[in-house]
C-alpha cells in the first residue's frame, strides 16, 4: 500500500504504475485536502515549464520584487495612518484584486529560489576572502531540485557574475538539470560515485560554455567536493575491505602521476575528513585547482564502486 501524498507528483506527470495509480485516485476520491494538495503539484509544475523561458523569470523576479515593495509601502502607510484606517486600506485592495493585495504563489516562490541563491552567493564570496562566513541557510527553506537553475541565477548575481541572457539561459539550464538528475540518487557508494562523476562533468561543461568565473562560482556555491570518504564500513565483509583498499591504493598511485604528490596530499587531508581543522576547508582554498578537486574525488569514489564496497565513512579523529 503507498502513501498517496508521497506520490502526487508522480500522478501528475503519469509516471505511476495502473495499480499505484488507482490507489491514488481512490484516496482523492474521499479526501478533499489530498485533491487541493494535487492542484498545488500541477501549479508547481507548470512554474517550472515557465523556467525554461529566461525572460519570464527575470519578469517573475521583477514582478515579485515590486510587489514586495509595494506591499512594504502600503503596510508603512497603514500603519501611519492607524487601525480603522489600516482596516480601510486592507478592505480597500482586497477589492482590487490579487495584481494589488500580493504577488502569486508562482512569483513568490520564484524570489525565495533567488534569495536563498543570493545567500548562497554571499557565503562564497566570504570564504574567497578567507572569511568564516558568519550566516548560514538554516533559516530558509531549502529549494527543490527543479528551482537550482534560478538558486544558481541568484548567486552569480552575488557573486558579480553576468553573463548574456542566451548563455544564462544555457547555465540555468545546465545546474537545473544536474540537481534534478541527481535527486533521487541514493547515499551508498555508487551513489555518492555518480555524484562526483556528474559534479566533475558539469564543472567542466560550465566552464566549457560560459568559462571559468562561472565554473568557478558553482563550485564555491554548492561546495560539491566535501567531503570524500575514505574507509570501508566496519560492517562489509573483510574480503571488501581488502579489495577496497587494493582500488584505493591503485586509485592513489594513478592521482598522485597526474597532480603530483604534494596537491595530491592537500586534497586528500581536506576530502578525507580525519581533520577536525579541514572540516569545513576545501583544498581549493589551498591552492588546488578545483577541477583537479573534483577528479580526485570522482576517481575515489570510482574506487569503492569498482570494489564493490556499498558503504563507506568519513573517520573524524
Amino acid at each position: 500500500m503507498i502513501d498517496p501524498r508521497q506520490c502526487l507528483e508522480e500522478y501528475a506527470d503519469g509516471l505511476l504504475a495502473e495499480e499505484e495509480r488507482l490507489q491514488v485516485e481512490e484516496a482523492l476520491a474521499s479526501d478533499a485536502a489530498l485533491r487541493d494538495e494535487l492542484q498545488r503539484v500541477r501549479g508547481f509544475s507548470g512554474l517550472l515549464l515557465g523556467l525554461e523561458d529566461e525572460r519570464a523569470v527575470g519578469a517573475a523576479i521583477a514582478h515579485a520584487k515590486h510587489a514586495q515593495r509595494r506591499r512594504s509601502h502600503l503596510l508603512r502607510l497603514a500603519t501611519a495612518a492607524g487601525l480603522i484606517a489600516a482596516v480601510m486600506v486592507g478592505i480597500r485592495i482586497g477589492s482590487r484584486g490579487s495584481d494589488v493585495t500580493a504577488t502569486t504563489h508562482e512569483e513568490d516562490t520564484i524570489l525565495a529560489w533567488v534569495d536563498f541563491g543570493q545567500r548562497l552567493g554571499r557565503i562564497a564570496k566570504e570564504r574567497r576572502s578567507g572569511r568564516v562566513p558568519r550566516q548560514g541557510i538554516g533559516d530558509l527553506s531549502v529549494p527543490p531540485a527543479e528551482g537550482y537553475g534560478v538558486v544558481f541565477r541568484g548567486a552569480l548575481g552575488a557573486l558579480d557574475v553576468a553573463l548574456d541572457t542566451p548563455v544564462k539561459k544555457h547555465v540555468q539550464d545546465l545546474v537545473r538539470n544536474h540537481f534534478v538528475s541527481l535527486r533521487d540518487v541514493g547515499a551508498n557508494a555508487a551513489g555518492e560515485c555518480r555524484r562526483a562523476d556528474a559534479a566533475l562533468a558539469l564543472y567542466r561543461e560550465l566552464r566549457a560554455v560560459a568559462g571559468t568565473q562561472v565554473a568557478d562560482a558553482y563550485y564555491d556555491v554548492f561546495r560539491p567536493a566535501l567531503a570524500t570518504p575514505r574507509s570501508v564500513a566496519s560492517g562489509q565483509p573483510r574480503f571488501l575491505r581488502a579489495q577496497y583498499e587494493q582500488e584505493y591504493k591503485r586509485a592513489v598511485k594513478q592521482l598522485r602521476r597526474r597532480y603530483g604528490r604534494e596537491r595530491l596530499s592537500i586534497a586528500l587531508r581536506r576530502l578525507a575528513g580525519a581533520d577536525r581543522r579541514f572540516l569545513f576547508r576545501d583544498a581549493a582554498q589551498d591552492g588546488v585547482g578545483r577541477d583537479a578537486v573534483l577528479a580526485i574525488r570522482a576517481r575515489l569514489y570510482r574506487a569503492a564502486c569498482d570494489a564493490g564496497v556499498d558503504r563507506l565513512y568519513i573517520a573524524i579523529g
